[in-house]
This record gives structure tokens, sequence and C-alpha cells, in this order.
């Protein structure tokens, strides 16, 4: 088989399919683009064993039909080094000779069909949505860095999906800080799936934000289609906590503060904070939020006072510097309001009531005990 392509559109495609493609590959196949030709279309594909991303590409002057793997380093690598104005690409026993206007190389190819089947969700019992790009991208963005990195505990190593026709979430916690994304899926079949945290960030790559993006899902996989790619990939098995009971409710001490302000003071006093325990502790009052940080054995301190409106109970309050950091940085907020009830019990964070439509996003945030 022999096309001709250009070079840039071919990059980009194959940038994305790159990221699938595993650092230590189970099968040495897998460390390969699966290239398929098909009159004017040229299907690249990738897999690491549990995900696979292809995306459709048109050449110009195809001759026959097939499938080849092709490594993927060197290729990639091959690639950007070509001139912007395209190349032809042509695969015989021999392998893949590549030509442009002033040179050629040869690279070897291997079987096809070496390449495993990967089986998408079951037509009998999926379910099916749709969801806005923007939406999908936004709600990845403000989420997994929420997952947890612990693999024993495999089902918190992803995002929940938790799928209702009147209004979605996409959820994200690891014990210590729980983040919730409202999404609109209108029509949807209720159900439910978790993504593997690095599904989820090919998935926010590949997606554009005015894409209207195609979900299917069964008890096994899930299946996403923008308009250029296809993502197909092995959900987490196992039962995701019941995260609305851990969202309090009745903390009646509202904080409200300047997002922006919050986050610099709190980037301020982790400098300081210590080492081992990054805990900065919080002392509330009347219209006034003091945040103070220490390392004895270091010899560090910090304490600054940030201006808030604030009329609940008097209290100190400990949180871990990056936790708070993490949070407060997915928000994008001009104002947020935090709710307290008393020390020992965790936080609610917000954006401010005028915010809240425009951004439908909330957190809990657990505390720890400060002398």
């Amino acid at each position: 088989m022999k096309f001709t392509i250009d070079t840039e559109a071919m990059l980009k495609g194959l940038t994305n399919l790159a990221k699938v493609i595993p650092a230590h590959p189970v099968l040495p196949v897998l460390s390969n683009f699966l290239f398929t030709l098909r009159g004017e279309e040229l299907t690249l594909a990738a897999m690491d064993g549990e995900m696979r991303l292809k995306t459709i590409l048109k050449v110009e002057s195809p001759e026959g039909e097939g499938s080849a793997a092709v490594p993927a380093k060197i290729f990639m690598d091959l690639l950007k080094t070509l001139p912007s104005k395209g190349f032809t690409i042509e695969f015989d026993e021999n392998g893949l000779l590549c030509t442009w206007e002033t040179g050629r190389s040869t690279l070897p190819v291997f079987q096809a069909g070496d390449f495993p089947e990967f089986r998408g969700p079951d037509p009998e019992s999926r379910k099916r949505f749709t969801m806005h790009g923007g939406d999908i991208s936004t709600a990845i963005g403000k989420t997994v860095f929420a997952v947890s990195k612990n693999e024993n505990q495999p089902v918190l190593c992803g995002l929940f999906f938790d799928i209702r026709p009147d209004g979605s979430a996409i959820v994200a916690t690891d014990t210590h800080k729980l983040v919730v994304q409202n999404v609109n899926t209108p029509y949807a079949e209720e159900g439910e799936f978790i993504l593997s945290s690095r599904a989820a960030k090919v998935l926010k790559e590949i997606v554009s934000r005015d894409d209207a993006l195609a979900v299917e899902y069964d008890g096994r996989c899930a299946f996403f289609r923008t308009r250029t790619y296809e993502l197909s990939c092995v959900t987490v098995a196992g039962k995701y906590p019941r995260y609305r009971t851990v969202i309090p409710e009745g903390n009646e001490n509202v904080l409200s503060v300047e997002r922006t302000k919050l986050l610099d003071v709190l980037k301020r006093m982790s400098v300081c904070a210590d080492q081992r325990s990054a805990i900065i502790k919080v002392s509330l009052s009347f219209n006034e939020m003091n945040l103070t940080a220490q390392d004895l054995e270091m010899q560090t301190f910090a304490t600054e006072s940030l201006e808030c409106d604030y009329d609940g109970d008097d209290m100190e309050i400990g949180f871990k510097a990056p936790f708070f950091i993490e949070t407060v940085s997915s928000m994008d907020a001009d104002g947020i309001e935090i709710r307290f009830k008393e020390p020992r019990k965790a936080i609610l964070l917000q954006p401010s009531a005028e915010e809240r439509k425009d951004e439908p996003f909330e957190a809990v945030l657990m505390p720890v005990l400060v002398g």
C-alpha cells in the first residue's frame, strides 16, 4: 500500500496517540502505531492493553489497502523533522519507505495481526449519552488532581461518572479531599462507571471544547467519540463509595473571600510549613482569617491575616497545605465560599453564590488536628 499525506496533520494525530503507548508495554507490538489504509482514509491506532485510541486522516493518491504496525518512537522522531509540505509512505515486504522532496528513509514494520483486539461495550447492555466537549474537559481538569495514588484502593484511583438524566457529576477523592463537578447530560439513562485517571487525561487532550462527545459504557468498558478521535478503555472494576454522604450539611459558619488572595497567602504559608506534616493553621474571627505555618526543625515561621466576610464562631483549624492549595487552584471563581462547622469536621468549598451557576463545583476538605 502507498499514500501521500500532510506532515502536520499526521503529526497532530500521532502526538495524541503517542500518549496511549505505555513506557513498558506488556506486548512488544504495543510500542507501535497501527496503520490501516482503506481507500482515501488512513486509520491510526495505539493501545496499551486497557485503552485504545484511534483517529482517521485523509490521504492523497492511495494505492492498495492493508494494515501494518509501525515503530512509534522512531517514526515520531522522524516525522518531527520532516518538511511541512507532505510526504509519501509506501509499505512492501521489506518494510516502510518514507519519501519526501529531498530524501527518503526506511523503517521496519511488524505484522498488524499481532495487535490485540479491543472489544467495546456490549450492544445489548450498553448505555449511551452525549456531553458537551467543554463540560467534560472542564470537569476532568477540575477533578483529576484529587484521585488517589494508592493502588491498594483502585476504585479511588479513577474518576467516578455518576450519570443521571437530571444532572450528572464527575467525582474524585483520595479520602483527604473530595471534589465534585456537576455536568449536564440531558436524556441520559441513570448509570455509573469509573474511568482511570490515565484514560481521563487522554480524553481531556482529544476533546475540543465545541465537540459533542458521544459516550457509551457497560459494566466492563467505556467508549468516547469526538469529531476526530475514538477512545475505548477498560473501566475500573469495583463499587465507588457513597460520596454524597460525605458532603457536609449544616456547616453554618460561612466565610467568603477572594480566591486569588487566599491562594497567594496559602502558597506563602506553605513555604514555611513543616516539611513532613505541611500543616497550615487557620484562625477564624469576625471578618478575619489568620493563617500560620512553622517548621520548628528548620526554624521557619510565617503568619498573615486576610480580610474576609465572616460572622461565625471563632475557631482554629488545620489543613494540609498541598490539599488546600490544589483545591483552591482548581476553581475559577473570583470569590469562594467556605463553610465550617467545628475544627474536627470537614469543610465545604464552593464558588460564591453569584458564580455557582456558571461553576457547579464543590469540594470537601478534611482538617487535621493542630496544637
